[in-house]
C-alpha cells in the first residue's frame, strides 16, 4: 500500500469514528435538551428524526441523486 492510500486510510477512519461519535451521542444529549429547552417527547424525538433525515438527505445529495 502506498503512502497515498496509507493516509486516504487514516482520513476515512478518522471521518467514520467521528461520525459515530456524534450518531451516539445524539441518543445520550436529546434527554439534556428535552430539560434544558423544556420540551416534551414527540419535539425530542422530532430533533432525533431530524438528524437521521439529514444523514438521508446529505447522502443523495453527496450521490448525486
Amino acid at each position: 500500500m502506498s503512502q497515498n492510500n496509507k493516509s486516504s486510510l487514516y482520513t476515512l477512519i478518522t471521518v467514520f469514528f467521528f461520525w459515530g461519535f456524534v450518531a451516539a451521542s445524539n441518543d445520550i444529549l436529546i434527554p439534556v435538551f428535552r430539560k434544558a429547552f423544556d420540551l416534551t417527547q414527540s419535539q425530542g424525538q422530532l430533533v432525533s428524526i431530524a438528524f437521521y433525515i439529514s444523514y438521508t438527505v446529505g447522502s443523495l445529495i453527496y450521490m448525486g441523486i
